[in-house]
């Protein structure tokens, strides 16, 4: 019966399975876009057995926002049937994907409340990544992102339309770089971290020893009281102390990926191609809305990993682009 179903839902959300991929992977990749579509589904509120035909629809059923809880209340029962094909338990992946949609803006956050966006997408080739339509109508998923082959609402770009960064990172390092105010230092701040960008990325992002010169990312190593800032190594000892907004949510690594390219070792992204689908291993991970993106379209791989995703292969492009934004060496087996 489970095998049935999930056949279904595979065909109608069209998930392929890799040329070489294990059924079980599969199934987990059709099941968990699948939970992200129904809470989803859950926003719009519609209590009855008639909520995939419009023409049955009772605007007088439709409340504008629903509980946090109620979405993920929906996440964490169909997680629970499921639990057999996930390595997370129910609550903590029902939390993730919710969590995940308002990051995107996929769900809309108002008051302990959530609701639906309007419907937008942008163009990447014949494909349109879509925001806001309604989940009745979605005909294609990569991860949890949904996906169409027409244009649907408001066009906007990819960049705009997810808040990626559209220069490389060379050019967006100087361009911030420009705006910061320094002060001499007569000793190295206390018990902090600095950021590893010399050792391969699998060493640790942070390491205790202290570079000899140039510019270095640091925090206190205390967590709980982060204070990031920028040293200047030289024959002065220079210091500037970063806002939280360019640091908080994973932004710190924007910093410390400009800052590996500098000193010429910059993350890699390994890509392999199975059939329909990709394999995507960064050694690193991307600043949080770009980071966010590459979550919501792919499916995580063994151990729920952030590090280790699959999309479809229509993903490829996008995904590339913003790899090689940042100054990822592309390791391409496709």
């Amino acid at each position: 019966m489970i095998d049935q179903l999930i056949h279904t839902i595979a065909n109608e959300l069209q998930v392929p399975q890799g040329n070489k991929e294990p059924e079980d992977h599969w199934k987990r990749r059709v099941l968990y876009s699948s939970i992200g579509l129904h809470m989803l589904a859950s926003s719009y509120d519609y209590d009855n057995d008639s909520m995939f035909d419009d023409s049955l629809i009772d605007d007088s059923l439709i409340d504008d926002n629903v509980s946090m809880q109620r979405i993920l209340n929906r996440g964490q029962h169909l997680s629970e049937v499921y639990r057999d094909f996930f390595e997370l338990e129910a609550q903590e992946l029902a939390e993730y994907i919710r969590a995940l949609y308002i990051k995107t803006g996929y769900l809309l956050h108002t008051a302990n409340r959530l609701t639906y966006p309007g419907t937008s997408c942008a163009s990447y080739g014949n494909l349109y990544l879509v925001r806001g339509v309604e989940p009745w109508k979605v005909g294609r998923m990569s991860g949890l992102g949904t996906c169409s082959y027409a244009a649907q609402g408001a066009e906007s770009s990819v960049e705009c339309l997810f808040h990626l960064e559209e220069k490389d990172i060379l050019s967006w390092y100087r361009q911030f770089s420009e705006n910061l105010q320094w002060r001499v230092i007569s000793d190295l701040p206390s018990d902090i971290e600095y950021i590893n960008i010399i050792e391969p990325a699998n060493r640790g992002y942070w390491t205790t020893r202290v570079p000899k010169k140039g510019t270095v990312l640091c925090r206190s190593a205390n967590p709980g009281e982060r204070i990031y800032r920028l040293l200047r190594i030289g024959t002065s000892l220079e210091q500037c102390i970063l806002p939280s907004w360019r640091t908080e949510d994973g932004e710190y690594l924007r910093i410390a990926i400009a800052l590996r390219v500098l000193a010429g070792n910059p993350p890699a992204a390994a890509i392999r191609r199975d059939g329909a689908i990709i394999h995507i291993t960064s050694s690193y991970l991307l600043p949080s809305f770009e980071q966010n993106f590459f979550e919501l379209f792919s499916w995580p791989g063994q151990r729920h990993s952030r590090w280790n995703r699959i999309i479809s292969a229509q993903l490829l492009g996008p995904m590339i682009d913003i790899f090689k934004r940042f100054g990822f060496t592309i390791q391409e087996d496709i």
